[in-house]
């Protein structure tokens, strides 16, 4: 396909077939490969539960690294040197340290109304088990390392680098087409969680603006890490959460977190408007 929306979208197949690709590689055919050889102590330690969330890495930097190669070899995302100025710093480290709370909270809420609409069934219950804790320090440092760094770092450069960019070099005058997109492929990226997708569309939205407005990846790259890792803390320091329970839970989050979250996130939206283009330098 030769439109940015086609090219978008083979890019975000590519990253998906590799990941699942590697996954598989790693969590079964590799396990048995050993097993087979008579290797148990490698084939024990892919298996083991303590050690899974530090190997999800592997997946990510394949995708990515796969994905980019493949886009660099086809010019699936054609080099662009758009006409950008980047934000104050101050205005760039407010925004990052202004999102990542409310959009935890708000990310949470959302979960929330998808399973009223979408009743969760064992898929759910099963994505909700591989998150929790096995009570390993592994475990932990593979949460940090994975779904705090390497899952979310991948993802910003994936859809807020290579897609949005190559987004921006066919249609450079609408945005809204731009973000709606890259938001859009963001939020299929993560099937078959039906009900991660409904809220990671609008972050991924919300990420590809600060991308956008900011002129700099590393805005929504450092958003996207500190979302990841505030989602770490409180899956570590409160297991017993309902909302992180595989026992599902629609209760709604109290408006007293609510409605500071929606107003903090204006509050960087605003700063997003009103300090773009100010300094000249080129990404």
């Amino acid at each position: 396909m030769r439109t940015g929306a086609g090219r978008a979208g083979i890019l975000t197949t590519v990253f998906l077939g590799l990941y699942l690709a590697a996954s598989w590689i790693v969590f079964q055919a590799a396990p048995g490969a050993f097993q087979n050889a008579g290797l148990s102590g490698p084939a024990d330690f892919l298996i083991n539960p303590d050690f899974r969330k530090l190997l999800l890495s592997l997946p990510f930097i394949v995708a990515l690294s796969g994905t980019a190669l493949l886009s660099r070899l086809n010019s699936l995302t054609p080099e662009v040197k758009p006409a950008e100025k980047k934000m104050p710093f101050w205005a760039c480290a407010a925004v990052i340290l202004i999102f990542p709370v409310p959009m935890q909270i708000l990310g949470t809420e959302l979960e929330v109304i998808s399973k009223t609409l979408i009743a969760p069934g064992e898929l759910y219950r099963e994505f909700i088990k591989i998150i929790q804790p096995t009570g390993s320090p592994w475990d932990f440092a593979g949460a940090v390392l994975t779904i705090g760094m390497t899952g979310p770092v991948c993802e910003e450069l994936l859809f807020r680098g290579l897609i949005l960019s190559g987004l921006r070099a066919f249609y450079p005058w609408r945005e809204k087409t731009i973000l709606g997109l890259q938001a859009a492929l963001f939020g299929l990226a993560h099937i078959p969680n039906v009900w991660q997708m409904i809220y990671a569309a609008p972050m991924g939205y919300l990420l590809g603006y600060a991308r956008l407005k900011s002129g700099s990846i590393w805005v929504p790259v450092a958003v996207h890490v500190l979302n990841n890792l505030g989602a770490v803390a409180v899956l570590y320091l409160y297991p017993d959460m309902p909302y992180l329970s595989p026992n599902v839970s629609t209760e709604h989050l109290p408006l007293f977190l609510l409605a500071p979250s929606a107003a903090l996130m204006i509050i960087g939206i605003i700063i997003l408007n009103r300090n773009r283009n100010q300094n000249p330098g080129a990404e």
